[in-house]
């Protein structure tokens, strides 16, 4: 077998590299003081790469020492070490070389040491663990944690009417302006983001993206809405993936997901697209906007759809919202952690746009807490101490509510400052704070 090949680096042919060192081969320095010959062979025996100079090779030099064969190398010296070859040329030469590879890996794998080469350096179906990474793997951080992966399905969900929409809308806009908003400071912005909405009108939809876009200001061009609730069924899921394909968008929220499916718990029609979603949000970042289940205890993504979302997600939030405050909260996340994650508040004012939400919550929260104090202050009456099973039990029988939101009030109101412990002991009974 004798074939011309032209030096290609297979592994890095997507990427463009700054070789004003002559490396040689993209991330491997090859010493300049050594004779063009040498610098070739070096380049050809560690990998192909398009910054180097063409060559005549039979076979090449990893088959061969698979097959006991020696291979010829026939140099030309006097070429440029940075000759590029032309374009359809190094093309057919890169077909030639992975068919070649394929037949390495395929035909004579028991033979391959590993500890000779690594196998991620021979076959690219494996990962390459030292392959280099993107400086910011998030956009943003919220409080002091990592949020909103660049790679992935990042779920939002809520029951209906809570603001799922608007706290994706919110979210993004730290995101696109690099300016930080709430708790949501930005590390890196997005070159393009794509909403695909199944659900609203084309008038609601139409008012919401233009306050949307006053907001972004000069960076508005940067969000872009296509409206699907018209399409049929099987076109929704046609669009999306095409618009994908031709405009690259670095983020991509699907608003209503449960509308890309004829029965939200079908498993085999909901795995499927599960799937696709899933592959999709492959290098880019994907919001699924889903409602949660319609009892009122249970806050899972609703159906079965929403069983295989939450497998497949690197981040789910909840959207709630209440007396005009809007709230983003962290519920599940892949590599961080949740527990105490600081949440994301927004308000919007009488026209509609979004606005930080920080007056207002910090307004309803102290509003929150002296209703609070008045309700114990009701239930303690004259005592200045009570247990427990008492407080519970007056709860009860003055509010008519059952024990378990007579449980709910007690711990809220320990949280908001206004019950405490008189001593350690866990069955301590319960006095109101110092105001």
């Amino acid at each position: 077998m004798r074939a011309k090949v032209w030096s290609k680096c297979l592994k890095c042919q997507h990427y463009e590299k700054d070789l004003s060192d002559r490396s040689g081969v993209c991330g491997l320095k090859i010493k300049d003081s050594l004779d063009p010959r040498t610098r070739r062979e070096l380049a050809y025996e560690q990998g192909f790469c398009p910054y180097i100079t063409p060559f005549e090779v039979t076979p090449t030099t990893e088959i061969a020492k698979l097959r006991g064969e020696v291979p010829t190398i026939k140099l030309d010296p006097t070429q440029e070490l940075n000759a590029l070859p032309d374009t359809l040329v190094m093309m057919e030469a890169a077909k030639e070389i992975e068919a070649v590879e394929v037949e390495k890996t395929t035909a004579s794998a028991g033979d391959i040491d590993p500890m000779a080469r690594p196998l991620w350096e021979i076959d690219s179906r494996f990962l390459d663990p030292f392959a280099e990474l993107p400086p910011v793997q998030c956009w943003a951080t919220m409080g002091s944690r990592s949020a909103f992966p660049k790679e992935g399905i990042i779920l939002i969900q809520a029951k209906p009417k809570q603001g799922k929409s608007y706290s994706t809308y919110a979210a993004l806009i730290p995101l696109l302006t690099g300016k930080p908003f709430n708790s949501i400071t930005p590390n890196d912005r997005p070159r393009l983001v794509v909403v695909f909405d199944l659900e609203m009108s084309r008038t609601t939809l139409t008012n919401r993206v233009f306050k949307q876009i006053q907001t972004l200001g000069e960076q508005g061009n940067r969000f872009v809405v296509c409206p699907l609730k018209a399409n049929n069924l099987n076109d929704r899921l046609a669009t999306i993936k095409d618009v994908i394909a031709t405009y690259n968008p670095d983020v991509v929220v699907i608003d209503q997901a449960g509308q890309l499916v004829m029965d939200i718990n079908n498993q085999a029609e909901t795995n499927t697209l599960c799937q696709e979603l899933d592959r999709l949000s492959i290098g880019r970042t994907m919001f699924v906007i889903i409602h949660e289940n319609k009892s009122k205890e249970d806050t899972n993504a609703r159906g079965s759809l929403g069983s295989y979302l939450q497998f497949a997600q690197v981040e789910s939030y909840t959207a709630s919202k209440g007396n005009g405050v809007f709230t983003l909260t962290p519920k599940e996340a892949r590599d961080t952690d949740t527990e105490e994650a600081e949440a994301f508040c927004y308000s919007l004012d009488c026209n509609g746009t979004i606005i930080d939400g920080t007056a207002n919550a910090n307004a309803q929260r102290e509003a929150d807490r002296q209703a609070y104090r008045n309700l114990f202050t009701r239930i303690f009456g004259n005592d200045e101490e009570l247990n427990r099973s008492e407080i519970v039990n007056r709860l009860k029988l003055q509010d008519n509510v059952s024990e378990r939101t007579a449980e709910n009030r007690i711990n809220t109101a320990c949280n908001f400052g206004v019950l405490t412990k008189i001593s350690e002991e866990r069955k301590a009974p319960y006095k109101l704070t110092e105001i």
